[in-house]
């Protein structure tokens, strides 16, 4: 009977350890995971620079992953005024390294070639400042792909 209790014991013992392993084990796999995904988004994070003039911004994608045209917003502030760019192009143009996307306030231009635009809504009522920020916004993820702030104006 003694033996039978020492062997029941033990199971019991085993059968903690296993449990209190294991999740010690899950732990350090969530955390390896999402180290994991911290760095393979920062990879694939696109690196956007900026050249704003009066009624133009040049974006040149210098690195980072490809950005679906038709999956992004682009927004143009300059103190209260803003210029916002949606649905750019139906079909599925990309936004790749070494490319280059024009805005102006009457289309967009990838590569100097014209793209269809869905949609451009200019404000340029209100206090314009001289600082214009550009931000590129993923529609599918709502990620920000891009914040860009310019000494230059591209309204006057």
């Amino acid at each position: 009977m003694k033996r039978l209790d020492l062997y029941i014991s033990l199971i019991a013992i085993m059968w903690l350890a296993v449990v209190v392993l294991g999740f010690i084990s899950d732990q350090d796999v969530i955390q390896r995971s999402d180290a994991m995904q911290s760095s393979t988004l920062a990879m694939f994070q696109p690196d956007i620079t900026a050249e704003v003039e009066k009624d133009l911004v040049k974006l040149s994608h210098t690195g980072g992953g490809d950005i679906t045209l038709s999956n992004i917003t682009i927004i143009i502030e300059q103190g209260d005024a803003s210029a916002i760019y949606e649905k750019l192009n139906q079909s599925n143009d990309k936004f790749v390294i070494g490319d280059t996307l024009h805005l102006t306030p009457a289309g967009v231009s990838l590569n100097g070639r014209e793209l269809k635009v869905g949609k451009i809504s200019i404000n340029s009522s209100g206090v314009v400042r001289n600082e214009t920020t550009v931000t590129l916004v993923n529609l599918t993820s709502g990620n920000l792909l891009a914040k860009i702030v310019s000494d230059e104006e591209f309204f006057s």
